[in-house]
Formats: structure tokens, sequence, C-alpha cells
């Protein structure tokens, strides 16, 4: 490999780790985005503390029956005679401290943006901000796809193993979620030759999941809110009726067009998802293929350098990588 040759592969190496970089960045907006919004909507619909706020009183008790009121009276050492109301005054304070934190929960503070975010406006800002993480981690992912594709195209032509293997050094071990054929094992013996005959998937299935996660994330906003509308008594109405009892058409036709927006966001964030799999699919396709070339090629009966196998180098050739074997 000339100097100019090596110089410019050394500068298309540091862009593809500059576009891995990129992908990791949006990758965790990402997760940071829809994590933060499954939480909410976990405590908003679904945490136990909100039970506390749909019950029909405080200290609301099926079990605390008047005979336990009662047996709870002739109880007490004292002869102090208490009223039911001052009974519950210990849980009463303590489910009302627990609403109000709920209730608090309900918002996303972004600090860099300085603004907060209902659990009620979800379904349309909290849609379009992951559509929007979502987009920006396909153009990360494609951009990655093409830097490594065509850097390996080059890399292909190389005629000495050990330029290639330059190459592909330069890539691998920047890579997180691509599993060239270890499966989860770790190496113990560094004797012991890669074998190509362990097959393993490329993108393992706990980070498909991941990849697709912002899409799913505005699913689960979309039929939180519907079950919100149509299922769930509403803590912030005296009657404890679902929605739709109880708002005029007119503002429930416009809930019902805010969740049409946001489930079609949900499809556009889809396709993205299955795309941001599949560049990602077709990257680890063109480790593993290089990496096989790598192994099917690999000579190592002699010396091996980043410029030519000849006996005697050069003035500019660099050092070699791997030592000569033995005489046996």
């Amino acid at each position: 490999m000339r100097p100019i040759e090596l110089e410019t592969v050394k500068i298309r190496l540091e862009g593809v780790r500059l576009a891995i970089a990129r992908c990791r960045f949006a990758f965790l907006v990402s997760m940071i985005a829809s994590v933060a919004i499954l939480v909410t909507v976990w405590n908003a619909y679904m945490s136990p503390d909100s039970e506390f706020a749909r019950q029909p009183h405080w200290s609301h008790d099926r079990q605390f029956t008047p005979e336990m009121q009662k047996q709870r009276l002739e109880g007490l050492k004292d002869a102090r005679q208490l009223s039911p109301e001052k009974m519950t005054e210990v849980t009463d304070q303590v489910q009302q401290e627990i609403v109000a934190e709920w209730v608090k929960n309900q918002v996303i503070s972004v600090g860099l943006l300085g603004i907060r975010i209902s659990v009620e406006d979800f379904s349309i800002l909290g849609s379009m901000g992951l559509l929007i993480t979502a987009t920006l981690w396909f153009y990360s992912v494609r951009n990655e796809n093409l830097s490594i594709g065509n850097l390996l195209k080059h890399a292909y032509k190389f005629t000495d193993w050990d330029d290639r293997y330059f190459v592909f050094q330069g890539i691998a071990p920047h890579l997180i979620f691509v599993d060239l054929g270890h499966s989860n094992k770790p190496i113990r013996d560094f004797q012991k030759p890669d074998s190509l005959s362990e097959k393993a998937r490329l993108i393992p299935l706990k980070v498909r999941l991941l990849l697709i996660l912002p899409a799913l994330t505005i699913l689960i906003i979309v039929l939180a809110d519907l079950w919100t509308v149509f299922r769930a008594p509403n803590p912030y109405r005296p009657s404890g009726l679902p929605l739709w009892q109880i708002l005029d058409a007119k503002v429930l036709t416009w809930l019902l067009i805010t969740d049409a927006v946001a489930f079609a966001f949900f499809v556009i964030a889809l396709v993205m998802c299955r795309e941001i799999l599949r560049y990602a699919t077709a990257t680890g396709q063109l480790i593993e293929r290089f990496r096989t070339h790598l192994i099917e090629t690999c000579d190592t009966t002699g010396p091996l350098t980043l410029t030519n196998k000849s006996e005697t180098p050069g003035p500019t050739d660099a050092t070699p990588t791997q030592a000569p074997a033995p005489a046996s």
C-alpha cells in the first residue's frame, strides 16, 4: 500500500468511526425518549398508585367494615372514643401524599428545551418526538452502512492480507450490536482459530426489539389514550366515568383525531424502524463476509506486513504485524 493510499484509508476509517458514533448517539436519544415516555404512561395508567386517585373516597377499603371499626375501637387501650374519620386520618394523609406525587409524575420535564409535556399531550407531541428521533436514527444507520460498505469494497481489492486486516480491525471493534459468531460466548483460548461453522444471528432478538422500541412506544401511547377515553374511570372528574360519557362531542372528536394522527405517526415510525433493522443487518452481513474472507485467505506460515510479503523490506515498508513461524 502506497503512503498516500494508507493516509486515505486512515481518513476513511475516521469517517466510519464518526458515522458509528452518530448511530450510537441517535440510538441513545431514541432509547431515553422511549423509556421516559413509557415510564410516564405506566405511572399514569397502570401504576398501583393510580388506584388511590380513582377510589371514591380516602382510605377506601372494602374490608374495613363497621364491624372491624367497632373491634378496632374496642381494642384501644385508652378510653378515648374516636370517630370513624379519626380512625382513618393517618391513611388519609398517606394516600393524599401518594396522589399528589402521582399527579406530579404526569409531566415530563425536558431540561434541554426548558419545557414540560403532560401525559395528555403524548398522542401528538410524544409520538412526533419519537418519530423525529427515529428519522435521525435511520439516516445515521444508513450513513454508517454506506461508509462501511464503500470502504470494504475498496479494501477487498487490496493484494496484501495485512492491508485488508488493517481495515477490518479499524471497523469491527467499534460495532456494538453485531454478533460475529461468538453467540455470547467469551473467548478463552487465543490459540483456537475462529470457526466458520458456528452461525449466529447477526442482530440478536433483544437488540431487534430495541430497534423497534420507538414505534412500539407510539402504539402504547395510542392504546393507553383509547383506554382512557372509553374504559378507565377518570380521576379528574367527580362522576368517575370514562371520558366518552362526560365530554362534549366536539372535544371527544378532537381526541379521536389526535389519536388517529398518532397512529399514522406509528405506521411511519414502524417503517423507519424496519429500515433501521434492514440497514443494521446489512452492515453486519458486510462485516461477517469480510471477516470470512480474511479467515479463508489468512496465511500464517510467514511474515505479514502492511505493504508486501517480500523478504527484503524497503525503507517505506511497515513493521511486520506477525513474526515468522519458528523452524521445526
